[in-house]
């Protein structure tokens, strides 16, 4: 493939990422604003099926190919150029993540979501402290997985 049909390539298949993002994002939106409140359980598993299958298509091995040759081209624009550095890194990035650790840490966000929303609407932050914990230990866990120098946040720093 040429550098045209390379990066047309690459395009299609994070625009594929970026639908399913966008997808969870309007879900996400949704749970905050308009669902109904017995729908908490559903809704986390949706948003971690579609976190689950954009982490599954970022990290294909197949997506992770295409980048390392696009980077290796020198013909590219520099916006191009930019985007593809910043792909790979992501992928690789990623790589040290597994699916169901995505969705494990996904729907472990959601589910500590409503039970703040319920602990602040009852008063009463016991009912937040479990969530919560294994929300931290999940990312301690995500932060070894990435690996850091001096500190864990540093490993999770790029998220926020």
């Amino acid at each position: 493939m040429n550098t045209a049909e390379l990066y047309e390539a690459y395009k299609t298949k994070m625009q594929k990422i970026a639908d399913l993002k966008y997808a969870s994002a309007v879900l996400e939106w949704d749970q905050e604003t308009y669902m109904p409140a017995g729908s908490a359980e559903t809704r986390s598993r949706q948003i971690a099926t579609l976190n689950e299958l954009a982490h599954t298509f970022l990290t294909d091995e197949t997506l992770g190919n295409l980048l390392k040759e696009l980077n290796a081209k020198d013909d590219l624009l520099p916006e191009q150029k930019k985007n593809a550095a910043l792909s790979i890194a992501d992928y690789e990035r990623n790589t040290k993540l597994t699916p169901a650790f995505v969705r494990e840490i996904s729907e472990s966000v959601h589910k500590a979501y409503h039970a703040w929303v319920k602990a602040r609407k009852e008063n009463n932050g016991k009912d937040f402290e479990a969530p919560l914990q294994k929300l931290v230990d999940l990312k301690k866990q995500q932060a070894e997985m990435f690996g850091y120098t001096h500190h864990p946040y540093d490993a999770l720093m790029n998220e926020y």
